[in-house]
């Protein structure tokens, strides 16, 4: 399946469809509604319009019902009057909650489809804005203007000449000021305002000189899309995605001045998607590490001393690097290939297991704790080993191949017990033929293979390390956000919440690079991402939560 067309763009809602004040009451308005300006409405001030059906389209995946609940913020824009006279005014503007998110079918657990988001209507009064919500039927809370404190400066300040010191007196102001805000009591929240401001002060010390003229770019985007299977269905797509490459290329140099020798990035296959665009097609809807039962945890041997490097791919205990393509089933190629692992130190044969399986077949969830298995949504290997202990085997790949998420793709439906609460609404358009109970023959599945339990382990990286020695490669999850341009070296960013899983991959070794320990990783992003489809990240620091969900299946 094309990359981009799995993407739902955004729908659009025409603001004069429904009741509302007349048009010369609205001053302005931004974002991404359908706005006609030139509408012919009632003479009367306070006229309405008839209320028509809202074209929000089928796939966005937002309840009707919600454009009659929605709530507005009322507010004036706290801009400072130039010396010119420019921004002396104060207009009042409208700006819808956004924060409520609705599973969209296409775009996986987070939609950003959200029609009202980024929309802002203007008033030339706080009158004004209050009748329009009112009649609208929108609940409302005025946001009254204070005055923005500010930070004491000589007057000589405005002249200095140093971008250093520049950007260091502008951090030390806006530093200052969070630090007077009751929410940095919350050292998360000060960890991570820290870290933004490390990373901004590199940005601002940049001394490589960089060829980003547009000519320059569009040759790079030409010869990028020369060596990718990317398509686009128009002139104006192709554009977009012109644009998005040349920030993207833009925010790999400054990252690879950030972090130097460390870790490089690079103009890979997502460098035409946004941020949010590889999140939502990528990766899984970010969660906190489930909690587990005690007695699942495995019991950790007393070992001596682990040697410096190990990795299981020198034991014929991992299969080739797959690419889960455009859709969000990480979770599936991870229980698999852990799997794949326990299975050849077993039987002393490597064999690539079904993929596809899982995605179609497995429906387990766990409803008290919020987690769910939800094909191409996202799910959790420790859910996955739990189906295969109740199925009672899997098949090969070659009898049961992956096809979610490559160009020409399958249209299976949901899985059995599918949970539209925890998963989001089901899949709209599917054939039985390319579904669970079509395809899986349990006459095909691999002759002695058997899942019969599960194990998780802690915390505790040098247990992890043990354990991964002892037991084989172990499915792991962590936060991936920054992955998406990683092209080698030890991953380790300035921040990463490792509280926010969102990509569950395979970790089949460790080594140590100077004085830098680290784990090596297997992703499911293809050969042609990282280093030969893997990455190392920095071990024995909790980074991006690497050591917050490592599980393994039981093989009988």
């Amino acid at each position: 399946m094309n990359l981009l067309k799995s993407i739902v763009q955004p729908s659009r809602i025409n603001l004069f469809s429904i009741p509302q004040r007349t048009l010369f009451d609205i001053q302005n308005v931004w974002g991404r509604t359908a706005v006609d300006t030139q509408k012919p409405i009632d003479s009367s001030p306070l006229g309405e319009m008839p209320r028509q059906d809202e074209s929000v389209g089928i796939l966005s995946g937002v309840p009707r019902n919600m454009f009659k609940e929605r709530r507005c913020r009322i507010f004036v824009s706290a801009r400072n009057a130039m010396q010119s006279g420019t921004n002396n005014t104060k207009k009042w503007k409208v700006e819808w909650d956004t924060k409520e998110r609705w599973e969209n079918p296409l775009m996986g657990w987070a939609s950003s489809s959200d029609p009202h988001s980024s929309v802002i209507v203007e008033f030339a009064t706080k009158e004004d804005a209050i009748i329009y919500c009112e009649r609208m039927g929108y609940k409302y809370e005025i946001a009254e203007s204070t005055p923005t404190p500010r930070f004491k400066k000589t007057y000589g300040a405005n002249f200095s000449w140093n971008k250093r010191t520049l950007m260091i007196t502008s951090l030390y102001n806006d530093v200052s000021s969070l630090l007077d805000c009751d929410l940095m009591q919350n050292s998360l929240l000060f960890r991570t305002a820290i870290a933004v401001c490390l990373i901004v002060l590199n940005f601002a010390t940049l001394t490589k000189n960089y060829d980003i003229s547009d000519g320059h770019l569009e040759i790079l985007f030409k010869n990028w899309l020369d060596r990718s299977d990317r398509e686009y269905d128009s002139f104006a797509e192709y554009q977009q995605r012109m644009s998005i490459f040349k920030e993207n290329y833009i925010q790999i140099q400054k990252l690879n001045e950030v972090f130097g020798d460390d870790m490089t990035f690079e103009l890979n296959k997502f460098a035409d998607l946004t941020e949010d665009e590889f999140r939502n097609t990528i990766l899984m809807r970010p969660q906190a590490p489930p909690i587990h039962s005690r007695s699942r945890y495995m019991e950790i041997p007393t070992v001596g001393d682990l040697p410096d490097s190990f990795d299981w791919r020198d034991h014929n205990a991992v299969t080739p690097v797959k690419d889960q393509g455009s859709v969000g089933t990480c979770w599936a190629f991870s229980t698999v290939q852990n799997v794949e692992g326990q299975w050849s130190i077993k039987s002393k044969t490597l064999t690539n297991l079904s993929v596809e399986q899982i995605v179609d077949c497995d429906g387990m969830q766990k409803p008290d704790s919020g987690q769910a298995d939800c094909g191409v949504y996202g799910g959790w290997p420790f859910l996955s080993f739990q189906y295969l202990m109740k199925q009672g085997g899997i098949e090969s790949e070659s009898t049961y191949p992956y096809c979610a998420g490559i160009k020409k793709p399958c249209e299976p439906c949901n899985a059995p017990g599918y949970n539209k609460t925890l998963c989001g609404p089901p899949i709209p358009f599917c054939y039985i033929k390319d579904s669970c109970e079509s395809r899986l023959d349990s006459t095909q599945f691999v002759s002695g293979l058997k899942v019969v339990d599960w194990k998780a382990i802690d915390e505790d990286e040098t247990n992890i390390t043990a354990a991964l020695m002892n037991t084989g490669p172990l499915s792991v999850a962590l936060n991936a956000e920054l992955l998406q341009f990683y092209h080698k070296g030890i991953f380790n960013p300035v921040f990463c919440n490792p509280k926010n899983l969102d990509h569950a991959v395979l970790l089949v070794g460790w080594g140590k690079e100077g004085s830098k320990p680290y784990w090596i990783v297997k992703n499911s992003w293809g050969v042609n991402w990282g280093e030969q489809g893997y990455f190392r990240i920095l071990r024995g620091k909790g980074t991006c939560g690497i050591n917050t969900q490592v599980t393994t299946a039981v093989l009988g």
